[in-house]
């Protein structure tokens, strides 16, 4: 049996603290001990190179590639003491190759996977272009769709046991498959990082924070998996245990 825990949109910025959704999920960590850890994009925010923010120069005034880099490694040097690392591409992260695609001149220079080190670490890494991540018999991806009932979706999508994050959002969908007599599921995780962004201008979102922590028999594939909702008061309780900051 392995123990294996799934983190998505952690959106980490050298500019703002650590959100405290994440300071959590690490304080569990250190104790539950997982022997992997998915981290399913959007690890880095990267909005200095957004095309939503590109025109917004007084935001963007001294954010630097490497404060994020160098904010990621030491990211990654905690995930790597506890236990072996998974990285999937996101939205956010792809963000490097359309700069790549405009200015080609800083090929080499700013590339996600070279500055993380992740060939190094011995971390696989997974682009949103590749095909998904598979666990056991559990899909991974950090997904495209946005709108409502993306779970649902997926399913349809898939026809496999699937699971996301990008939409910062808890949902759950389940089908069968009668030719082979099993049962199929997809869910959505929420996010670990600000629910409520300044980019948002105030508009309420219907995001939530949460990851996910799995169980998979190696032997066969099978597993159950616990989506862990983080209250506004940064507390969850699993297995009767309360977790705090």
């Amino acid at each position: 049996m392995e123990k294996i825990l799934l983190k998505f949109d952690v959106h980490l910025r050298s500019d703002q603290d650590e959100h405290p959704s994440y300071s959590l999920v690490k304080k569990f960590a250190k104790s539950w001990k997982p022997d992997v850890i998915v981290d399913g994009g959007d690890f880095l925010d990267l909005n200095y190179i957004s095309t939503y923010d590109e025109r917004r120069a007084r935001l963007l005034e001294g954010r630097r590639f490497k404060d994020d880099f160098d904010l990621g490694n030491r990211d990654l040097d905690f995930w790597q003491k506890i236990g072996k690392v998974i990285s999937l591409e996101g939205n956010h992260d792809y963000r490097i190759q359309n700069l790549l695609d405009e200015q080609p001149r800083f090929e080499g220079l700013v590339g996600f996977e070279e500055n993380l080190h992740l060939e190094e670490r011995g971390i696989p890494f997974y682009r949103l272009t590749d095909s998904p991540l598979q666990l056991g018999k559990l899909l991974v991806i950090h997904g495209s769709i946005t709108t409502k009932y993306t779970a649902r979706r997926n399913l349809e999508k898939y026809k496999h046991n699937v699971i996301c994050g990008h939409v910062h959002r808890f949902e759950e969908a389940s089908d069968s498959l009668p030719v082979l007599g099993e049962s199929i599921r997809s869910w959505t995780l929420g996010c670990l990082s600000e629910l409520q962004p300044d980019w948002r201008k105030g508009v309420p979102t219907d995001w939530c924070n949460g990851f996910g922590i799995m169980y998979l028999d190696k032997e066969n594939g099978r597993f159950s998996l616990y989506p862990i909702y983080i209250d506004k008061y940064f507390e969850f309780w699993f297995e009767g245990r309360k977790w705090r900051l």
